[in-house]
């Protein structure tokens, strides 16, 4: 057997890193609409929306752009537009 083709080769651990640190923050992102959606309808309180948004925090409190983006996407969830944007 090559060693390109075993297990635990280093190819498959790059591959596999690459996928997590690309994967997670994407899927992370994804569910913050749904989350967004739970706690508006009430399914979810407002203390475990907070702690799944706090990382998102200090980003969107330095980056217009990223707190707009986020904003966009949850609108798609039933969340009302940010203060001071027209649609």
């Amino acid at each position: 057997m090559d060693r390109r083709e075993q297990p635990g080769s280093t190819r498959t651990w790059r591959v596999a890193i690459v996928l997590v640190l690309i994967v997670l923050p994407v899927v992370y992102l994804l569910g913050t609409g749904p989350i967004y959606w739970l706690q508006s309808n009430e399914y979810i309180s407002v203390t475990t929306f907070r702690w799944y948004m706090r990382p998102l925090d200090e980003i969107t409190a330095y980056s217009r752009w990223a707190h707009l983006a986020l904003w966009w996407y949850w609108t798609l969830w039933g969340a009302p537009p940010p203060p001071g944007v027209n649609h």
